[in-house]
């Protein structure tokens, strides 16, 4: 192999010898050299073009298989605290292996297929960040096409970190009290997800997730049917009683403000972002979010699926 710097030196070279040849073309008059040089030129252009056009394919196929544009597959990663939902959001959307609902210990990665997609969904452990920032190997985060935060508004303990842990053991001890009380232990619910991730928690996931395949990014509000139950036992502020959904949203809008921050500040920027609520239980919600995703990602192959056969 020629060494790079008389690599330079060879093409820039030709390039002068190509320049010169034309010029010469206009000054000489003997039809023979005219046709020599013509002859002599195409040659020289050819193995410059064929040289760095090569160049440049590399580069691209690099930056593709970089991306994760050549895969056709459309990677969901939840993302949120111990006892959001997670494992049981994987269960409601159908995903094969998903066992008996409890808290997830590492890393969980569910597949299914989408007629010619597949559909992978990385269920992250709410307890360790390092599952995305370390663990998570390149071929999962390159192929992220959307990342969901999901949080919840009712509460696992009680006040003395006694875990509650059926449905009857929350709604009991959120309907202790007045509205002020039950909407306190809403609040430090609603709180601990904020604390959780922090300015610098969510700058790290991005700076891990972020690229040019993923588009979408939600904030699921789970748990909503509490609320409900909540809601007809007049346990909830006033406020509650009449847009309770709205309500509800409101009460992230500093956690959404600041995931919006990242979207928006990234190398290529999300414009695909939504806050919503859903319940896991009930399945409210839950399907109109997958069939989002899964159409969104339709709607993006036809737009950089060619490259997929572009070899």
């Amino acid at each position: 192999m020629i060494p790079n710097m008389l690599r330079i030196f060879f093409y820039i070279g030709l390039v002068i010898i190509t320049i010169l040849s034309i010029w010469s073309i206009n000054l000489v008059k003997n039809p023979n050299i005219v046709q020599l040089l013509a002859a002599f030129i195409p040659p020289i252009i050819l193995v410059i073009f064929i040289e760095y056009t090569q160049k440049l394919r590399d580069k691209l196929y690099k930056f593709i298989d970089g991306s994760g544009l050549r895969s056709k597959n459309c990677t969901i990663l939840l993302i949120g605290c111990a006892g959001s939902g997670k494992s049981s959001l994987a269960h409601c959307w159908q995903f094969p292996n998903v066992a008996h609902i409890t808290s997830t210990e590492s890393l969980q990665v569910y597949t299914k297929k989408e007629k010619d997609i597949n559909v992978t969904l990385l269920d992250y452990r709410g307890q360790d960040f390092t599952q995305i920032t370390i663990d998570l190997n390149n071929n999962y985060r390159q192929n992220i096409f959307a990342a969901i935060f999901l949080v919840d508004i009712i509460p696992r303990e009680d006040e003395n970190n006694n875990p509650l842990f059926t449905e009857e053991q929350q709604l009991s001890w959120l309907s202790k009290g007045d509205t002020d009380d039950t909407y306190r232990k809403l609040k430090n619910r609603i709180n601990s997800h904020s604390l959780f991730f922090g300015t610098a928690g969510l700058q790290c996931i991005f700076h891990v997730i972020s690229s040019l395949k993923l588009r979408q990014v939600f904030i699921l509000i789970n748990k909503y049917d509490l609320m409900e139950k909540l809601r007809q036992k007049n346990k909830l502020p006033n406020e509650f009683i009449y847009n309770t959904e709205e309500v509800v949203k409101k009460e992230f809008l500093d956690f959404k403000n600041e995931i919006n921050k990242f979207c928006k500040s990234q190398d290529y920027p999300i414009k695909n972002f939504e806050i919503d609520i859903i319940s896991v239980k009930t399945g409210e919600n839950t399907n109109k979010i997958y069939h989002k995703i899964i159409q969104e990602y339709k709607e993006w192959l036809k737009i950089y699926g060619w490259i997929e056969h572009m070899r």
